[in-house]
């Protein structure tokens, strides 16, 4: 790794053995820009009051005061520092007293593996420049706010209170679509019962939740607390897997078996880190599952983001065939296939990869959240489905993992087709380039379980294997169905098995997302292309008693208006059969909570 590739970052090591330092420094020297080693906590003061520190580690046991006693001295203008202990102390008060007072970001036992070390440094650079980054924002956030409460006072001095309201009104009809942005679990208080073997776990469980205002019971025995768990009814469990006297697992299935009882959710924290167990874990229908040692910056956040059961659908492309830039197409986009959804921390699922992934690059790397977990689903390897790949640069980066699901055709199994598109022969980089980690999974029409997400693939009517998804978490549905031509009824290929096949499929769904590429009209010029137009969609849709449906994969020769009127059409149609369903176009760029 040369000067170029040497991560940004400053970085500060406290340990009274030259020894340490002289290590840490052989090690990571050619990794991170700036590194800092001094053998007292005194010149580890005088350096962070001198250079612009991101990261501290510490030894925990030196002469002149503890790496807690060291971190509690940082001057509080420097509190945004992370903070890592390296020690051989084990005595458990000592790991949770630099938790609870030092404010430490992860505690690490010597001797320090350098892979694993390297890990959580670049964790802790991840959270500074996030919070930089957060920290600009909201600066231009407030100038953005004030010019626009300037623009607002303007507009109202010319412009009646009448035509404001009338506007108002326009708008929200227009959209009929309930206010879903503002997150139930920012507010809502819960009941926890902890049920742990160490008292002094449950005590630091309890403390970071009491904290944030929720309430709390507890037992450390798992017997009693199945018990306590029946009288005082939880919102939710947190349970080790293994305790003496019952397994977690098994106390679960002693809950949901009392069914005269509201039914928590139900979140194991456990220092066993074995897929087995955690395989085991969710095929049991737990909530979560988090590993021990928690860490207590982060711990409420992450037991909350378990109990959000809100999907976030976000827009980064929504034509077919082909990207159409340029004036006519601002208002809902010019890119090709990419939708995402986020569950809260847990889960992150793309959609295709046309040339909308390229946006969703951009997104991914002002957040700068990495290292990242995602999973990929791509429908067909079209070229609007596949050919912005090569330009997602998360794959580019050492660390990031990504599971990569699609069908096969023929003999070509998803990563053949992929790499395919990648030969020398068409594209100047391979995906040997691809350094991120990748795993390629070949999928037929099944349904599988990851974790806590059930996933169902179905066929689709498009030229070739083409497959639509739909997502089920904790009530919560999400299907993807393009490309799909559904033939109008009078059509001699029309076949109403398969139409139930796919209603059957949609029923119920949250939100629909289905191939709309034509108007009706266009339609009786394109029959047999593999797509489908408003009216059928609109049928479909409303059998299948979806809650929301959006209309998808626009026609390249469909500009802004095109769709305002395949929307207006889709609206008419739904209301005049006093269906339940909404209807929306979503442009991109925009995002849905379900």
């Amino acid at each position: 790794m040369n000067a170029e590739q040497k991560r940004r970052g400053n970085i500060l090591y406290v340990d009274d053995e030259q020894g340490n330092l002289l290590a840490f420094v052989a090690n990571f020297r050619k990794d991170y820009e700036n590194i800092y080693t001094v053998t007292s906590a005194k010149e580890g003061i005088e350096i962070i009051r001198n250079h612009p520190i991101d990261v501290v580690l510490t030894d925990q046991q030196m002469p002149e005061m503890t790496g807690v006693q060291f971190l509690q001295a940082i001057p509080p203008e420097f509190s945004n520092i992370l903070r890592l202990i390296v020690t051989g102390f084990s005595d458990i008060d000592a790991v949770i007293d630099a938790i609870n007072t030092g404010k430490v970001f992860r505690f690490i036992k010597k001797p320090w593996d350098k892979n694993e070390l390297k890990h959580y440094i670049d964790q802790a650079l991840n959270i500074r420049e996030l919070e930089i980054s957060n920290r600009k924002l909201i600066e231009k956030l407030k100038k953005e706010a004030k010019e626009n409460e300037r623009l607002v006072n303007i507009y109202k001095k010319h412009v009646s209170d009448d035509i404001i309201k009338k506007e108002l009104a326009s708008t929200e009809k227009l959209l009929d679509v309930p206010d879903k942005t503002k997150s139930v679990n920012d507010e809502k208080k819960y009941h926890f019962f902890i049920i742990d073997d160490d008292d002094r776990t449950i005590e630091l469980y309890a403390r970071l939740l009491k904290e944030k205002g929720h309430q709390i019971s507890s037992s450390n025995s798992a017997k009693d607390g199945l018990k306590k768990i029946f009288e005082v009814q939880p919102d939710c469990v947190l349970c080790d897997l293994t305790m003496p006297d019952l397994d977690g697992v098994d106390l679960l299935n002693c809950i949901r078996l009392k069914s005269d009882i509201k039914q928590p959710k139900f979140i194991i924290i456990t220092g066993k880190i074995f897929d087995f167990d955690k395989r085991r874990a969710f095929q049991s229908g737990v909530d979560g599952y988090i590993t021990k040692p928690i860490h207590s910056e982060t711990f409420v956040k992450e037991i909350l983001d378990i109990l959000d059961t809100h999907m976030v659908v976000g827009f980064f492309g929504v034509r077919g065939t082909l990207p159409v830039p340029g004036p006519k197409t601002l208002r809902y986009g010019g890119n090709t296939n990419c939708v995402t959804i986020r569950i809260a921390n847990k889960h992150f699922l793309i959609f295709d990869a046309g040339t909308g992934i390229k946006g969703l690059s951009d997104s991914l790397l002002s957040e700068n959240n990495f290292p990242m977990k995602a999973k990929i689903f791509i429908t067909h390897p079209h070229y609007d489905h596949i050919n912005g790949i090569p330009f997602f640069v998360p794959l580019y980066m050492k660390g990031n993992h990504f599971d990569i699901y699609g069908t096969r055709h023929g003999e070509l199994s998803i990563e053949a087709l992929l790499n395919n598109q990648m030969e020398n022969v068409y594209f100047p980089v391979t995906m040997k380039e691809f350094i991120a980690g990748k795993s390629f999974h070949d999928l037929t029409e099944e349904t599988i379980k990851l974790d806590d997400l059930r996933i169902q693939t179905i066929f689709l009517n498009h030229p070739g294997r083409c497959i639509g998804y739909r997502i089920d978490y904790q009530k919560k549905s999400f299907c993807y169905v393009t490309d799909n031509e559904l033939y109008l009824e009078n059509s001699p290929h029309f076949l109403q098995h398969d139409v139930d096949r796919l209603i059957d499929f949609i029923q119920d769904a949250d939100l629909l997302l289905i191939d709309t590429t034509y108007s009706d009209e266009e339609y009786l010029k394109k029959v047999g292309w593999g797509h489908s137009c408003v009216s059928r969609v609109v049928d479909v849709a409303d059998k299948a008693n979806v809650k929301l449906l959006g209309l998808y994969h626009h026609d390249l020769y469909q500009y802004d208006d095109d769709i305002d009127q395949k929307l207006k059409f889709a609206q008419t149609l739904l209301e005049k059969r006093n269906s339940k369903t909404k209807c929306i176009a979503p442009a991109e760029g925009s995002s849905i909570i379900l």
